[in-house]
C-alpha cells in the first residue's frame, strides 16, 4: 500500500486482512491480496509494485485471466490481484472505482494503516464473491458478515449494487445465503 501511495495510485484493500480482522476472532490465513484500483491507474500500479520488487505480472494483462482483475505474483508465489472491477461486475472504466471510493476508509493492520473498503463496500464484495466462487469459505464470510451488520448496511449494499447494475446478483446471493433461492 505504501508503494502505491508514494506513486499517487488510488487503491483500496478489498478482502484478505480486512475480512479476517473484521469477521474472525482467530485470524485465518489468506494467500493473496486483492486491491481495487481505477482502470486508468492499473498499469501504473503494476509498474510501481514491480519496481519495488513486490509483485510482477504473472501472465497476460488486464482482464486476460479474469475480466475484473490482473494477477501479479511475488517471487515467493504470493498473489496480488489488481482489481479494476468486482467479480460479476463488468469493467466500466473508472466508474467502479468512483462508486466505491466513497466507501474507502483507513484500516489499521497493526503494522501500518492501509486504505480499505468500509463495511458497506466489504459486504458488497463478500456478497458477489459468495455468488461467484461457490466455495464454503466465501459462503461462511457472507454468513458472518450478515450476522454482524444491520439492515441499514444491507440497504446501502443494495443501493450500491443498483448503481453498479448488479441488483439481481445481489438479491440472488442474499437469497442463497438465506437458503431461499430457487
Amino acid at each position: 500500500s505504501a508503494t502505491l501511495t508514494r506513486e499517487s495510485v488510488p487503491h483500496a484493500l478489498l478482502k484478505g486482512p480486512s475480512t479476517v480482522l473484521w469477521l474472525y476472532d482467530v485470524p485465518r490465513r489468506y494467500r493473496d491480496v486483492d486491491l481495487l484500483v481505477p482502470l486508468s491507474q492499473a498499469r501504473s500500479a503494476a509498474g510501481a509494485l514491480a519496481r519495488a520488487g513486490l509483485a510482477h505480472p504473472a501472465a497476460g494483462g488486464i482482464g486476460e485471466e479474469a475480466p475484473h482483475s490482473w494477477l501479479l505474483r511475488s517471487q515467493e508465489g504470493f498473489e496480488v490481484d489488481l482489481h479494476i472491477s468486482l467479480p460479476a461486475v463488468p469493467p466500466q472504466g473508472d466508474r467502479v472505482w468512483r462508486l466505491l471510493a466513497d466507501h474507502v476508509e483507513p484500516l489499521d493492520l497493526g503494522v501500518g494503516t492501509v486504505p480499505a473498503l468500509d463495511e458497506v463496500g466489504r459486504c458488497l464484495v463478500l456478497t458477489l464473491h459468495a455468488l461467484m466462487r461457490h466455495s464454503g469459505q466465501a459462503d461462511e464470510d457472507l454468513r458472518r458478515a450478515r450476522a454482524v451488520t444491520t439492515a441499514r448496511t444491507w440497504a446501502e449494499v443494495r443501493a450500491l449494487g443498483a448503481d453498479l447494475e448488479v441488483s439481481d446478483l445481489i438479491e440472488a446471493s442474499l437469497a442463497k445465503s438465506d437458503g431461499t433461492s430457487t
